[in-house]
């Protein structure tokens, strides 16, 4: 195959992967939305019950997917958990039937149609995308996520219409994993096989791991607070603003951190938040702080979505499939999640927002504090090709001034021609060898 016609297979293969990734999420978050609705017409008891069973369902699939790709191998992993998301739906059919028995079956399934097969999807990703551009890619996905669901959300009006539109959204993920055939091509060799234990035994993933989880405990207790201090109407207007600023971030913040790294990118992050809860704790009750936030926050979503949900866990080993490693980083933000729905309004009920924010920003600032020690993920190698073109670029620059600065002179000074021959032989010379250095390296 031609190098165009690789390029263009690579970028193919890319894109597939992209798709396959956002259906899944997009299928989750709006089968998410369904359960919240569901969940809303039980008792307080059986709710906390439901996100309960639900959150260690998930949890329990996203061990056990990264086991059975042993026993079934990775590409009929893939096919059966994209079929399982197609029919789960199903079972919002007998809601009227039977409503307790079918919420908690919802709230098995939808776990298990996400789980099982999110770290062999995110695998799939992380071998179909350049280590140097999979920032990029991952931004995209997280901007098209927000538009596909909020498309979707208009169109299932209703269990019914909504529990076919989740069917229908996962046949278009079924039919491109026909059309692709994820995991036909073994790209990459890896032999290495890890344990779960061994993963707590590397220094590079607990110093990745614990920020993200003090993160991902703190960062959702502001929702029921802003809500109390706001009112609905102005924090569903900031929950549309973030989720704007969110979306356009991703798309900045994924070139960012292709260019100069992730670990910067994450300390950059935390310190934002961590300034921005400061000024919540001293100003929790002006509606100008909230908008603030609303604005850091998103931003920093866009950098840490692409972070710490697509880019670090794929990047710690390249000697070892990834499975295992998004399992367990993932899972804090499906536990935020849970506390978010099940605990969020009582801790802010219970503790002053000054307090609350005040703590929120220390915490904040002391999960810098890893990363500090945490190695770069984006290898060293593609830095030093990129500030090599930025040199080529200059001097490829430098070289076409001085070149038309010499032919300048040569028709303003016909005596002295031959001295300006043998200075534009260099200079083209120079030009040449430039030029060739820049083809090498574009």
């Amino acid at each position: 195959m031609s190098l165009p016609g690789t390029v263009l297979h690579e970028r193919r293969q890319a894109l597939e992967s992209v798709f396959l990734v956002l259906n899944a999420i997009i299928w989750y978050f709006l089968a998410l939305l369904v359960l919240e609705g569901i969940a809303g017409s039980e008792s307080y008891l059986q709710t906390q019950l439901l996100w309960s069973v639900h959150i260690t369902a998930l949890a329990v699939s996203l061990v056990a997917g990264t086991l059975l790709i042993a026993k079934i191998g990775r590409k009929g992993l893939f096919m059966f958990w994209t079929l399982l998301g197609v029919v789960s739906p199903l079972a919002l059919f007998a809601l009227n039937f039977a409503p307790t028995i079918v919420a908690f079956s919802c709230s098995i399934l939808f776990a298990v149609s996400i789980g099982l097969g999110m770290p062999n999807c995110m695998e799939y990703f992380v071998r179909s995308t350049h280590t140097g551009s999979r920032g990029r890619y991952a931004g995209l996905i997280l901007l098209l996520s927000g538009i596909g669901l909020f498309s979707l959300r208009l169109i299932g009006e209703g269990i019914v219409i909504s529990a076919l539109v989740l069917i229908v959204w996962r046949i278009s993920g079924l039919t491109v994993t026909f059309a692709s055939k994820p995991f036909k091509e073994e790209r990459n060799n890896k032999s290495e096989n890890l344990s779960y234990s061994s993963l707590f035994h590397q220094r590079p993933f607990i110093l990745y791991i614990i920020p993200w989880i003090m993160f991902s405990l703190v960062d959702y207790l502001s929702a029921p607070v802003a809500s109390n201090i706001l009112g609905q109407s102005t924090f569903a207007t900031l929950n549309i603003i973030e989720s704007a600023v969110s979306g356009a971030a991703a798309i900045a913040a994924g070139f960012l951190i292709d260019h100069f790294g992730r670990k910067q990118a994450a300390i950059a992050g935390f310190a934002m938040m961590g300034l921005t809860y400061a000024v919540l704790g001293f100003y929790p009750n002006n509606t100008a702080s909230w908008y603030i936030y609303t604005v850091f926050d998103g931003i920093t979503w866009g950098i840490f979505g692409i972070l710490f949900i697509f880019c670090i866990w794929g990047e710690l080993n390249q000697n070892a499939p990834t499975d295992k490693y998004y399992a367990l980083g993932i899972l804090p933000f499906f536990i935020s999640r849970f506390i978010e729905l099940t605990s969020a309004n009582y801790i802010s009920a219970s503790v002053d927002s000054y307090t609350l924010f005040s703590f929120t920003a220390f915490f904040l600032f002391l999960a810098v504090l890893p990363l500090a020690y945490a190695p770069e993920t984006l290898p060293e190698k593609i830095l030093k090709d990129r500030d090599l073109k930025n040199y080529v670029e200059k001097a490829l620059k430098e070289v076409q001034k001085e070149t038309e600065k010499s032919s300048k002179k040569g028709s303003a000074e016909p005596e002295k021609k031959n001295e300006e021959r043998e200075e534009g032989a260099a200079d083209s010379s120079e030009y040449d060898e430039a030029q060739k250095l820049a083809e090498k390296y574009y």
